[in-house]
């Protein structure tokens, strides 16, 4: 059953009403037990004290008959039992006992009244007595008889304070039901009274959500709820506003739409095609029937595998593809995944893009090929007249025959880079990753670079430990990556310095790191060391015959097996620069 707002009201007014009852009743409750608990306790201790002056006068001895018959008089006379303890504890009167039972009752030392009472002259205790199977409230002052100190101890049930609670309890429930029934009917009615605006507000409210254009609702009383009315129509009003606002903007964004280059395809949650704008169409050769229908089949498998295995609590994604439609072009998909929301897919033609890094990469495979015909020829010119210099032993044809040779061997290492770099960008050098020992791939690189070093007397230490491996192509990361790395490092020492290769873990990750101790690279050029035919220092890289690849091709080579490469300075002065490649266990 569905409340509305009045029966809600009525239905929070209802359980407040109790629960103000229930507490006014809680709160009756304990007082009044209080006040009869007290009350109880005052009157005990009157008897008491009357009880104590009779026992001490009244003539005769101490024996259980004649304590007995005593305290049989007191209780009649003040309508309690009495209880006559001696000193010991030993109970030798009881008023709810005859002479017989007493001598059976156990020793009554240890009750906490009869001890207060010897302690402390005056002792109550309230517990649950065994003998009479009721609830009593005992009360026991010490007396003196017959030069004998002993307790009288008085004692009232507790079933007169639950009589008296339960009579409270039955009267109150009964004015508790007559005030919740006149509660309920003052609330009934003023509720009644007060949403009566209030439901013909609600009811023009709805009838303004069909028609926005619908005459505003008449301000019929001053209060909140007038105010509420006021508020309402100011929204309808700025609801127009914006409901015009936003046909403008969907124009413009239409017109911007239909006049971009790119392609756009707007997707919904269930991948259905919502909009295509006139570049998408003409792209992939589509009408405007295909709104409405599943991405499906529009774009290449792979991109619609890889949008819909996309997670769900993605917020935003992108899935880049190329793929070559008829026509001779190629297009790029970027993907923006929008939670709860769809997908919006852009196209890019890179066709002119395509064509002009073609362009590059056949102009240095063609430069370098020209090139290497005359090389060889300059090569073997070069070794002639070494072997004249040998010959007829002129110096300054060996000067000349040195230089040249050297200048060839640089001009064919050039060549080489160039070659491997355009293989590289036409994706002709392949590498197969398996699992890899660094420590031994490491140890081959040296001793590529063994000779080099001797010459400078350069130490090289490897610090590597032998347990870990690299996920990686053992003959790229020793001959190229590692090799580049050392020959660089290598070329830029100072004679007579050291060269250490050790392994570090940074983030979870094992990194290959090789330190120098050379004159380092300057804070505004570490971040482009990495770059094609970049050179720190022209001028030394020229004397040391540098390409400014090497670098490049490590970065190139290591992104290809899935890592990172990166340098930092060592201070005071040196490099140094570290691979990170996936482990087996992480892989």
């Amino acid at each position: 059953m569905k409340l509305g707002i009045r029966g809600k009201l009525i239905l929070v007014s209802l359980v407040l009403d109790l629960f103000l009852l229930a507490q006014v009743g809680i709160s009756i409750e304990i007082n009044l037990k209080d006040r009869l608990v007290q009350s109880i306790k005052e009157h005990l201790l009157t008897h008491a004290n009357g009880a104590r002056v009779l026992l001490a006068n009244a003539p005769g001895g101490v024996s259980v008959p004649e304590m007995d018959r005593l305290a049989d008089v007191l209780s009649r006379a003040i309508e309690d039992r009495v209880t006559i303890i001696m000193n010991n504890g030993k109970v030798v009167g009881d008023s709810q006992l005859e002479p017989g039972q007493i001598l059976k009752v156990d020793n009554h030392g240890n009750r906490p009244e009869v001890m207060a009472a010897i302690k402390e002259g005056h002792g109550i205790s309230r517990r649950y007595s065994e003998t009479l199977k009721v609830d009593m409230l005992y009360l026991a002052i010490p007396v003196t008889r017959a030069e004998q100190t002993m307790v009288v101890r008085v004692a009232k049930s507790m079933e007169i304070i639950r009589h008296a609670i339960e009579e409270q309890r039955y009267f109150l429930l009964k004015a508790s039901i007559l005030a919740l029934a006149m509660a309920l009917i003052i609330t009934a009615l003023a509720l009644d009274l007060l949403t009566r605006t209030f439901r013909t507000l609600v009811q023009r409210a709805k009838n303004i959500s069909r028609d926005i254009s619908e005459q505003p609702i008449k301000i019929i009383s001053g209060d909140e709820i007038g105010g509420l009315a006021s508020s309402f129509n100011s929204m309808a009003e700025q609801l127009d506003k914006t409901v015009v606002e936003l046909a403008q903007d969907r124009a413009w964004m239409n017109a911007i739409l239909e006049g971009m280059n790119e392609g756009v395809i707007a997707l919904n949650c269930e991948k259905e095609i919502t909009l295509i704008n006139k570049s998408a169409r003409k792209m992939l050769n589509l009408d405007d029937s295909v709104i409405g229908g599943m991405l499906e089949g529009v774009v290449p498998k792979e991109v619609y595998d890889s949008i819909v295995g996309l997670d769900e609590n993605s917020t935003y994604c992108k899935v880049n593809y190329d793929f070559y439609t008829s026509g001779q072009k190629y297009l790029q998909i970027i993907g923006a995944l929008m939670k709860n929301r769809g997908c919006v897919l852009v196209f890019r033609d890179v066709t002119e893009i395509r064509y002009l890094d073609q362009m590059q990469r056949d102009f240095v495979a063609n430069v370098s090929h020209e090139l290497r015909t005359p090389v060889h020829t300059v090569l073997a010119n070069a070794e002639l007249l070494q072997d004249l210099v040998t010959s007829n032993d002129n110096k300054q044809l060996g000067k000349l025959s040195t230089s040249l040779e050297r200048n060839a061997l640089r001009l064919s290492r050039i060549i080489s880079n160039l070659l491997y770099i355009s293989k590289l960008d036409a994706g002709m050098q392949s590498i197969t990753v398996s699992d890899t020992p660094l420590l031994s791939t490491v140890r081959h690189a040296m001793n590529m670079a063994a000779e080099a070093a001797q010459q400078k007397q350069i130490k090289m230490t490897c610090l590597v430990e032998p347990e870990i491996h690299f996920l990686a192509d053992s003959e790229v990361l020793s001959e190229v990556v590692l090799y580049n790395l050392l020959d660089n490092a290598i070329k830029y020492c100072p004679e007579k310095s050291s060269l250490t290769i050790r392994t570090r873990k940074v983030d979870n990750r094992f990194r290959l790191e090789v330190e120098d101790n050379g004159p380092g690279i300057p804070p505004e050029h570490q971040s482009r060391v990495f770059g094609r035919f970049y050179r720190v220092s022209k001028n030394r890289s020229r004397e040391l015959g540098g390409t400014g690849l090497g670098l490049s091709i490590v970065q190139q080579w290591v992104e290809k097996m899935d890592g990172q490469v990166g340098m930092e300075p060592v201070l005071p002065h040196g490099s140094l620069f570290w691979i990170s490649l996936p482990t087996p266990s992480s892989g």
